[in-house]
């Protein structure tokens, strides 16, 4: 018996869930296992399998750390934009890595200011309809620097 390769256009291939385009950049362009894929990044093969099968989410930080160790856009795994592989000659980060030292930078500061339970206690207080006027107002505010 003879070893057939099949291929299936790519127009045919579901990519509507970031579970599912991670399931396909793990087995059509790294062509890894998921216990392989899961090592490599150091998570658990079983939170890896949950992920691709759409019952956990794709964080953003895992996205940020599969572009840096395997280079597929974290930007094409959570939003399905772009091109899934990222040019490694380029020395530019992606959005999703530039996104993710933002919040790590923002994290650490408020932890190392002593902020963190004060901030987490102000936003318990606010009362849940203006949670999005609060997130909208700190938005406005970072993209003005």
């Amino acid at each position: 018996m003879s070893n057939k390769i099949i291929t299936i256009p790519l127009e045919n291939i579901d990519f509507s869930t970031p579970g599912k385009r991670l399931r396909y950049a793990i087995k059509n362009i790294l062509a890894m296992n998921d216990e392989d894929f899961a090592i490599s990044i150091g998570k658990s093969q079983n939170y890896i399998s949950y992920i691709c099968n759409d019952k956990r989410p794709l964080l953003d930080k895992i996205a940020a750390e599969i572009e840096f160790s395997h280079h597929i856009s974290g930007l094409w795994l959570t939003k399905g934009k772009g091109h899934p592989e990222v040019n490694v000659a380029s020395e530019e980060s992606s959005e999703t890595v530039e996104k993710m030292k933002k919040r790590d930078f923002l994290w650490n500061k408020i932890s190392n200011d002593k902020v963190e339970e004060m901030f987490i206690s102000f936003y318990k207080n606010v009362p849940p309809e203006m949670r999005n006027l609060v997130y909208q107002m700190i938005q406005a505010i970072s993209k003005n620097k």
